[in-house]
This record gives C-alpha cells, sequence and structure tokens, in this order.
C-alpha cells in the first residue's frame, strides 16, 4: 500500500491538470468519445471546468502523493446540490472549433447517448460521487481506493449517511475496486436501451 494520499479541493490553478484527468477518464470510461489531438481535447474539457466562474470545479478533489505529485482526482455532489452542467454555453461551438467537424460531431452523438436516461435520484442524506479517475502513470498503487476511502470518511464526518455511484459495465476495473469497497449494485439500465445508450450500473454503500 503507498503512502496515505492528501486529499485537496481543486482550484483554478489545477484546471490544465484536471483537464488532463478528464481526458483518461474519458478514454477509460468511453473509448473514442473523445477524439482528435490530445491538446485539444485538453482544452475543450479545461474550458468546461473555467465557464461560468469556474463552476465545473465545485466539488472536485486532487488526490496527492507524500511528494506532492498529482495521482488522480474525484468529484462529490452534496444532497440537495444540483449536477454540475458537464457541456456548459459554448461548449458544442468550442468543440467544432478545436476538435474539427468530424471529432466534434461524434462527441456530439456519444454526449447525446449518455443523456438517454436522466441520472437515478439520490437518496436522502446521500452523495453522488464521480468523475473518480488515476493517473495512468500511477495506476496499479492503489490509489483509486485511497481516493475513496478518503472521500467516504470526509461524507461521513459531514453527516452523509450513504453514497451512490454509476459505473459504465465495460469500466471491469472501476466495478471491481467498488465492489471490493462494499459497495452494492441498487440497480442497472434498461438492456433494451444498451444500443442506443451506455450500459450502466447505480451502486450505494451506506456510510
Amino acid at each position: 500500500m503507498p503512502s496515505p494520499i492528501t486529499l485537496r479541493a481543486a482550484t483554478s490553478e489545477d484546471c490544465p491538470a484536471i483537464a488532463e484527468l478528464l481526458v483518461q477518464l474519458y478514454a477509460a470510461e468511453l473509448p473514442g468519445a473523445l477524439s482528435g489531438p490530445l491538446a485539444t481535447q485538453r482544452s475543450l474539457l479545461k474550458y468546461t471546468l473555467q465557464t461560468d466562474s469556474h463552476r465545473g470545479l465545485r466539488g472536485r478533489y486532487l488526490a496527492l502523493d507524500s511528494q506532492g505529485t498529482i495521482v488522480g482526482a474525484a468529484a462529490v455532489r452534496l444532497p440537495d446540490t444540483p449536477p454540475v452542467n458537464r457541456a456548459p454555453a459554448g461548449t458544442l461551438r468550442l468543440a467544432f472549433a478545436l476538435l474539427g467537424f468530424r471529432h466534434a460531431l461524434h462527441l456530439v452523438g456519444t454526449l447525446a447517448r449518455t443523456m438517454v436516461l436522466p441520472s437515478p435520484p439520490l437518496p436522502p442524506q446521500h452523495a453522488y460521487i464521480h468523475g473518480v479517475v488515476v493517473d495512468a502513470a500511477q495506476r496499479g498503487h492503489g490509489w483509486g481506493e485511497q481516493i475513496m476511502l478518503e472521500l467516504e470518511a470526509r461524507l461521513r464526518e459531514q453527516g452523509i449517511a450513504g453514497v451512490q455511484l454509476q459505473v459504465v459495465v465495460s469500466n471491469a476495473g472501476a466495478r471491481r475496486l467498488y465492489q471490493r469497497l462494499g459497495y452494492q449494485v441498487s440497480g442497472r439500465s434498461p438492456r433494451w436501451l444498451d444500443q442506443v445508450t451506455f450500459a450502466t450500473e447505480t451502486m450505494h454503500k451506506q456510510l
């Protein structure tokens, strides 16, 4: 087990680092959804974090090792807090400008598929964890488990009763991690929609 992580709230200066991690998250959860030059992918995702007075940073945390190196990130939505808009105003226009017509059109199609089904409602006094990602160069060292356990500890201190998250069914590694940590499947997207959206499982854990 690596040395304990430090989990701190993300700031505006962290946007480039978080954008890089989000590019990796897209590649892991929705392979091929975000395409085109990596530099332009990062620029697009950085915009989604910075626009609307950095609203995309709300609830985001960075995980650092004992040397201060960023090893991953995660985000938390607390009860009675609205979801962060993943595509704020201007995102699509910028996508076509940065990525080019073909790559942007593919991204639009992918986002449309993810919005076929609304996110399940949060049970009372539950938080929603999302955007959990470990830097590709840091994987295999237990950082993902530490990030989750640290988030859970903080939420427990705030009186949160439980946690909900969603995981893409094809993301076997993430599913194994959550199951090992005690998360249980409480729902699945309808199988008859698997051809038009991404199959996902909803998982819960009582704190």
